[in-house]
């Protein structure tokens, strides 16, 4: 793995990965929050913003060698459009069925983690956010898979660079960011597993990563934050 790291290429493309994720992320943060747009406030343009970013790291990122290593690439988008809608529809669903205290909701508008609110705005929002972030995520693992041709070099190169991203959310969130941080370890494991060692694996990856955000906002919802953040 260290001669393998030590190619110009092979980091070039890794530090042009991580530096337009963190621009994509940054610019969000530092530049249209101050315009009052998130997550849950003028979401049609944080939408075209992170579809539009996905649309440009896949230019960027993606290419035809890449799309070799994709099984029934179509079959996988259009079952991966289907799963987004169903999340859309459970967010909201689960919302109503699981009640949100005041106190848990002031407090998620404070930090402004917006998706566990379960609204419409905030999970149509998200859903164009995790769009963003999986198609970069596939475009890295498929790169390094064709690139090492070896499925251990491609996780763990894969997971790293995956924590690294989720880091300096403890600037923006305090220990709070903590709920993404950690869990980014894991997720970077699994996804990158998933994609490698599965013909389905693109599709379960994103499935996957759409039901942590159901799984954390109903944990959010529910249990005292005391015990959380």
């Amino acid at each position: 793995m260290k001669s393998f790291l030590q190619d110009k290429y092979i980091q070039k493309y890794i530090a042009k990965w991580i530096l337009f994720w963190l621009t994509v992320m940054g610019g969000f943060i530092a530049i249209l929050k101050p315009m009052g747009i998130s997550h849950l406030h003028n979401i049609h343009i944080s939408i075209l913003y992170y579809l539009a970013a996905a649309g440009l790291g896949l230019k960027l990122f993606f290419s035809e060698e890449l799309k070799a290593h994709v099984f029934h690439f179509k079959t996988q988008t259009f079952l991966y459009l289907i799963t987004s809608l169903l999340f859309i529809f459970i967010t909201v669903g689960l919302g109503k069925l699981v009640t949100l205290p005041t106190s848990h909701e002031e407090y998620l508008l404070y930090k402004q983690f917006y998706y566990p609110l379960m609204y419409w705005k905030s999970s149509f929002s998200k859903l164009a956010d995790l769009i963003f972030q999986q198609f970069l995520i596939v475009c890295l693992v498929l790169f390094l898979k064709h690139e090492s041709k070896n499925n251990y070099t491609t996780i763990t190169i894969f997971t790293f660079s995956f924590f690294l991203l989720h880091v300096p959310l403890f600037f923006f969130f305090g220990f709070a960011g903590i709920v993404f941080i950690l869990p980014s370890l894991f997720a970077g494991v699994i996804f990158s597993f998933c994609i490698v060692r599965f013909q389905w694996g693109i599709f379960y990856s994103m499935c996957i990563h759409q039901l942590y955000y159901v799984i954390l906002a109903l944990i959010l919802r529910s249990v005292p934050f005391e015990y959380l953040l």
